[in-house]
């Protein structure tokens, strides 16, 4: 069942966790919860949240100390993750509002491509024309929004025409309610994390009973991968 698998994924996990919370590094954790929180020890613990794009070097990663990391741990993390995009110090509790934004974003933006060479595709292009002038207009408007002193709001009117193309297919954006639907998913996703991190806690008395060394044990796991600091 997937709840026996989540059991025995996170019972290993735990095993290799608690060999880092026995040494006196810092853990580099791309896991939204708060290890240090049930241990015995005081580990420093640097929590991040990065994003798909960092695979090509334009990641986007929040990076939140816990209560025993130091400046010089959040500062070393901080160089660490420039070197795969660019990243940003945050307050722990801002973590579950980034993944909603940064960390699940790249799918939204993923998804209206898919919608918007779909789009392309009937109205007559080809495949290959749809995805060079989809892809294309996409990085040229997200390059040009970064370059820019104007804000979207201000580049999107520049584009728009009175009783032009461009104001009949935003009408039906606004008719259809695209911000306000936007808008609900991102609270779903951030409601989704806060659930997440809660049935992960959830699961750690169990972790820590199965081991029988509970209180050298931490209440999550890191998904992803982990990176040790000297």
């Amino acid at each position: 069942t997937g709840a026996a698998n989540d059991f025995d994924l996170y019972r290993k996990r735990y095993a290799a966790y608690q060999k880092l919370a026995d040494g006196a590094r810092t853990v580099l954790s791309c896991f939204k919860e708060h290890p240090e929180k049930r241990l015995q020890v005081k580990i420093r613990v640097i929590r991040t949240m990065p994003n798909l794009p960092a695979q090509v070097g334009s990641g986007m990663t929040a990076i939140a100390r816990g209560k025993y990391a130091t400046q010089r741990d959040r500062d070393v993390a901080h160089q660490i993750f420039q070197c795969i995009g660019v990243a940003v110090n945050v307050k722990e509790d801002k973590l579950d509002a980034i993944t909603a934004i940064s960390g699940s974003g790249p799918a939204y933006v993923f998804h209206f491509a898919e919608a918007f060479i779909s789009a392309a595709r009937k109205v007559g292009l080809s495949k290959s024309q749809a995805e060079l002038l989809v892809f294309q207009t996409l990085y040229g408007s997200f390059d040009l929004l970064a370059q820019s002193l104007d804000d979207a709001a201000t580049l999107r009117k520049k584009v728009t025409s009175k009783g032009g193309t461009t104001e009949a297919a935003l009408k039906i954006f606004k008719k259809n309610k695209f911000e306000q639907v936007f808008g609900q998913a991102v609270k779903a996703a951030q409601r989704r994390a806060k659930e997440l991190s809660k049935y992960r806690r959830s699961l750690s008395p169990y972790m820590g009973k199965e081991q029988g060394t509970w209180p050298r044990l931490v209440s999550s796991v890191v998904a992803g991968y982990i990176r040790l600091m000297v």
